[in-house]
């Protein structure tokens, strides 16, 4: 039976190809099918057919790299980048003619070129980076453009020699004179051993940050209890910050009533298959499953209700007080209605 309408021919170079998979060929004859300005978008046919976004990727560049699909981008007048997608029937003979049989050339419309903006050394730097151009290094600094000379230290102000016997100051007895000269020197002493630590900071570097001492190891039944989690599992290795951390939770238990086992099976039942970060977990289940507080010593419950005769029929029944039961305080009321 031959077909006159809705119908897509397809080579035996295609259905019948020995290096691409099942997955390429048919997709070949889904994107031939289509009108020309289909969208053969990876989501768009992920959204099609039952094949999920990988597969779909994987048929996609097994058809460009057999020739029956060819992938470029372009930038619209608008200035957003397409990706354009041209298939092939036949790649033979597009290879053997250098150009597709059945295409039409497109004319390209004319744009005007944007003039490019100039880029700065350092987006450049990692321009040629990305190229492979150079090595990678640290980019040039904006100061690296234009080296100033640097400008000389203004250096400290010399401190002024004292007369060994100064004169007392002219102008008036009692304190109206001016201030001693000798009260600029401290400040003068001042500036110079902060330049001296300015420039000893600029040839020495950054000062190194001072290490904190290692905490001692935690001590008491909370922090064994919490120690010994990795004889359970290994994934339970926990550092001494998290044991210090979490020893107040233990201790919490503890303090209600419940047992080293029962807290111990609570932090080490059902652990996920991925444990990234042991302590959170544990600080987790602490909080989550802390038990109630045992209640106080001495205080017990209402007890049960005492038992009573009542005082018509002499039948038994509870009650807090003495008196009659229900079925003659009914009686009593239906007799009292009529």
């Amino acid at each position: 039976m031959k077909f006159t309408n809705r119908y897509t021919a397809i080579g035996h170079h295609l259905a019948l190809h020995e290096r691409l998979s099942l997955v390429a060929i048919g997709l070949a004859a889904h994107i031939q099918s289509l009108p020309e300005g289909a969208c053969v978008s990876i989501r768009t046919l992920a959204g099609r057919f039952p094949e999920g976004e990988i597969r779909i990727a994987a048929a996609l560049r097994e058809l460009e790299e057999h020739g029956y699909l060819e992938r470029y981008r372009e930038r619209l007048p608008n200035g957003q980048v397409v990706t354009r997608t041209i298939s092939r029937n036949n790649p033979e003979a597009y290879r053997d003619q250098g150009a597709e049989p059945d295409a039409e050339p497109v004319a390209e419309p004319d744009l005007v070129p944007e003039p490019e903006p100039e880029l700065t050394p350092a987006v450049q730097h990692f321009l040629d980076i990305a190229m492979g151009q150079v090595a990678a290094s640290a980019p040039p600094s904006r100061a690296s453009e234009v080296a100033p000379e640097p400008e000389p230290e203004p250096e400290p102000d010399p401190e002024p020699e004292q007369d060994p016997d100064p004169e007392p100051p002219s102008g008036g007895g009692g304190g109206g004179g001016g201030a001693p000269v000798r009260e600029a020197a401290p400040r003068s002493r001042r500036t110079a051993s902060a330049q001296a630590a300015a420039r000893a900071r600029k040839a020495g570097g950054a000062k190194p940050k001072r290490q904190p001492p290692s905490a001692p190891p935690p001590a008491g039944p909370a922090a064994e209890l919490l120690m010994s989690l990795r004889e359970h599992d290994p994934r339970l290795l926990l550092s001494v910050a998290d044991v210090h951390r979490l020893v107040p939770a233990v201790d919490e238990w503890f303090a209600r009533g419940a047992r080293p086992n029962a807290v111990r099976h609570t932090l080490t039942t059902l652990l996920p298959d991925h444990l990234a970060y042991p302590a959170g977990l544990l600080a987790y289940r602490l909080s989550a499953l802390l038990p109630p507080p045992v209640p106080a010593a001495g205080v017990t419950g209402a007890g049960p209700i005492p038992m009573q005769n009542c005082d018509s029929c002499d039948h038994a029944f509870r009650a807090p007080e003495p008196g009659k039961c229900g079925g003659c305080r009914s009686q009593e009321e239906r007799q009292a209605a009529a």
